[in-house]
């Protein structure tokens, strides 16, 4: 089920934002959840930003990865809240609940009217923003059947389109075949591996300096090796594939 849903985001979502997420991905001890290693998704977010095919920015093809996961609707919640705290640099709680709506809408495939009311706050609101909640919370029950646009609307407006893309196949039956980061991100899951602990600066302005025939080792990329050069076009051969990069 994991499998399918994890390559039907590939599919349907950013694909480039998918494996972005999964890189940054790690066991934190300490919350027993598995997380965003802040360090690494910076990084990768810096080349992201560089890549000549990068599709459209969809917020949700890096939530989906994170609740994926995770094993449990509360670590899936726990571990998305925090990333998308981060991310947005604080929280609504419209964007609060929609979180965990979308949490149980991945993990249980469905959204009843009895998750509304398990959305708890968690003690991070003070009372004002409380008993906000708990109005948005009747609300959301009184119009229940547009329960996933609300909840999408809330979480990134500017895609809504292609975010209900995405969830409508998101349990839909696929012949595609679990490709290396789908294997990867299975183990994490499951535990039989962890990530490795990332220390590394990513310069893209080194990249951008290097030569054609240059190779180099990279903290973000590993062993990378320089094929062609233009005035405003990069092509290395990575790990992870030929990797093209425009200045601009």
């Amino acid at each position: 089920m994991t499998e399918k849903k994890y390559m039907n985001t590939v599919y349907y979502g950013n694909d480039e934002l998918v494996y972005l997420t999964t890189r940054a991905l790690f066991y934190d001890k300490q919350k027993n959840i598995i997380s965003i290693n802040k360090n690494r998704y910076v990084d990768e977010l810096k080349l992201y930003k560089h890549l000549k095919k990068k599709g459209v920015g969809s917020l949700l093809s890096s939530l989906i990865p994170i609740i994926l996961v995770n094993n449990s609707i509360e670590t899936s919640f726990a571990a998305t809240s925090l990333f998308f705290q981060w991310i947005k640099k604080g929280i609504t709680v419209e964007e609060y609940a929609s979180i965990y709506l979308l949490c149980t809408l991945v993990q249980n495939n469905t959204i009843e009217k009895d998750d509304i009311f398990n959305i708890t706050h968690n003690n991070i609101f003070d009372k004002q923003d409380t008993i906000l909640l708990e109005r948005l919370k009747i609300n959301l029950i009184l119009q229940f059947e547009s329960i996933v646009i609300q909840m999408l609307t809330f979480l990134e407006p500017a895609n809504l389109s292609y975010n209900e893309n995405l969830l409508l196949h998101l349990n839909e039956e696929t012949t595609q075949t679990p490709n290396r980061m789908c294997e990867y991100f299975l183990k994490l899951k499951n535990h039989q591996i962890n990530a490795p602990d990332y220390q590394g600066n990513f310069d893209i302005g080194k990249i951008f300096n290097l030569n054609q025939g240059d190779c180099i080792s990279d903290s973000l990329l590993g062993q990378l090796s320089v094929s062609s050069k233009s005035e405003n076009e990069l092509e290395l051969e990575t790990k992870r594939g030929i990797v093209v990069l425009c200045r601009n």
